[in-house]
């Protein structure tokens, strides 16, 4: 999913603005969108394709930052999805996870911890 969203993205400039822009134009999809995305990571980590701890915040800034590289060659767009992918995926048997920073603390903008 992740990859052809940012895939997406290079051939469709109007995508960022209806998912990610401010304001009320989309807000009604942008929410929809929102839920669905909920329901997709917790599906995900019920069926053990994606870490535990990993939230719809996650995917979220993960996609977020490949929407900020839409400009970009598709080189540089395939090195951050598949270090997004990376962060999302569970560590093999026996491997060390990678270490998680807090979460930002919604309402301060400062992190939680």
């Amino acid at each position: 999913m992740i990859t052809r969203f940012a895939q997406w993205q290079l051939s469709d400039r109007g995508l960022h603005e209806v998912l990610f822009g401010g304001g009320e134009a989309f807000a009604d999809q942008r929410r929809a969108h929102a839920r669905g995305l909920d329901r997709l990571v917790e599906h995900a980590r019920r069926a053990g394709a994606i870490r535990q701890d990993v939230t719809a915040e996650d995917v979220h800034v993960g996609l977020l930052a490949i929407a900020s590289l839409r400009t970009r060659s598709r080189p540089v767009m395939r090195r951050l999805v598949n270090l997004v992918l990376a962060g999302l995926t569970p560590a093999e048997p026996g491997a060390r996870s990678p270490a998680r920073a807090p979460a930002p603390a919604r309402a301060t903008g400062r992190a939680a911890g």
